[in-house]
Order: structure tokens, then C-alpha cells, then sequence
């Protein structure tokens, strides 16, 4: 198995550990070999694995490793990817067993995303880099997902809306079709975005 680092050891830390247990018990991929994170001491548990360092041990590593970015909120997100993007490092996308991907729906999805389960993805849907997709999500036919964007829990996306860069989207936002979302725009729970019309 290929040896992964989790950065963050917070709830989604704890989450992010248990998906990939997840993708395990389906086939085998990955060694958890820990947590980094700078605010939690070194040998804090978390479930059945540790804070093995702060985010500047990274760079003794000589063999590169897998990191997943276990960060919602943006800022912090694109500060921790600045500083990892140096190090000898490769940030591989995690998807839940249950989410369905089929060479016919046409879905793209960049590096250092997450998504998790109960995602229901349909179809010619491009999901850039570092995006969070948090359960129960849907995201309808050609919707486009910018880069560090985060979605939280039990959205609903409709066909053709286009979240741009750096988004947050919160808990149960849903969306009309064709909806546009600018870049780092942050969305509040249970919020209904609609279409704009020409009258």
C-alpha cells in the first residue's frame, strides 16, 4: 500500500481517516502513516492513528508522499497548499466507494479533492483541483466546480450552475438551474440561489 499523510486533525481530519478506511475495505490503496498538524502535540491520538508532526517535518521527507488536505474553510486550504506545493509531495483525489463514476457520465475531477459519501454525480460535470464535496450532495449535468472551492453537507446543485474558485458553499444550499457562483463567494446554509431571468 502506498504510504498517506493527512494535514489537519480536526472532525474532517477524523473523516478524511475513515473514508480512507473505507476505500480500503473495497481494495486495499492506503498506509496511513499519521497526522500533521501544527496546532495539536506531537502523539495526539486521533482514532487509531497519531500527530506524527507539524507541517514543516514535511520537508525532511526524502521519498515523496500522498497528502490530503483535511480543510474546509478556503483561506487556510490555499495557505496550506501554498506551503506543501514545495515539498516532495503529491496530493492524490479521494472518492468514496459509494459514489458512482462511470466512463459514460463524463465527469472530470482535478487533484486533492475529497468526496465523500452519498455524492451523487450525474453527468459532463468538471470538478476542479482541492474541491471538498461533503455528503449527501448532488451535482446535476454540466455543472462546473472551481478549484478550493468546499461544499458542505446535503446541497443541491442543478444542471449547468458554475461555482467558481475559492467558494463555500454551506449546508443545504440548493440552486436553480444554470446559476452562477463567482469566485470566493461564500454561500449561507439553506440558501436558494436562482436563475436571473431577462424580463
Amino acid at each position: 500500500m502506498k504510504p498517506i499523510a493527512i494535514i489537519g486533525a480536526g472532525a474532517l481530519g477524523r473523516e478524511v481517516l475513515v473514508l480512507i478506511k473505507q476505500i480500503n475495505e473495497v481494495k486495499p490503496v492506503w498506509d496511513v502513516i499519521g497526522f500533521f498538524d501544527d496546532h495539536k502535540p506531537l502523539g495526539t491520538k486521533v482514532h487509531d492513528s497519531q500527530v506524527i508532526g507539524s507541517l514543516d517535518s514535511i520537508t525532511k521527507h526524502t521519498s515523496e508522499l500522498a497528502v490530503v488536505i483535511a480543510i474546509a474553510d478556503i483561506t487556510p486550504k490555499i495557505k496550506m497548499f501554498e506551503k506543501l506545493h514545495p515539498c516532495n509531495v503529491s496530493f492524490p483525489t479521494l472518492i468514496h466507494p459509494s459514489v458512482s463514476i462511470s466512463e459514460y457520465q463524463n465527469i472530470q475531477i482535478g487533484i486533492g479533492c475529497i468526496v465523500t459519501t452519498a455524492t451523487l454525480l450525474t453527468c459532463d460535470i468538471i470538478i476542479e483541483d482541492f474541491v471538498l464535496i461533503n455528503p449527501g450532495t448532488n451535482l446535476g449535468h454540466d455543472t462546473k466546480v472551481g478549484t478550493f472551492s468546499s461544499i458542505m453537507s446535503a446541497c443541491n446543485i442543478s444542471g449547468g450552475t458554475q461555482i467558481g474558485e475559492s467558494c463555500y458553499l454551506n449546508i443545504g444550499v440548493s440552486t436553480e438551474k444554470n446559476v452562477i457562483i463567482p469566485d470566493n463567494t461564500s454561500v449561507e446554509s439553506g440558501s436558494i440561489l436562482k436563475t436571473v431571468r431577462n424580463s
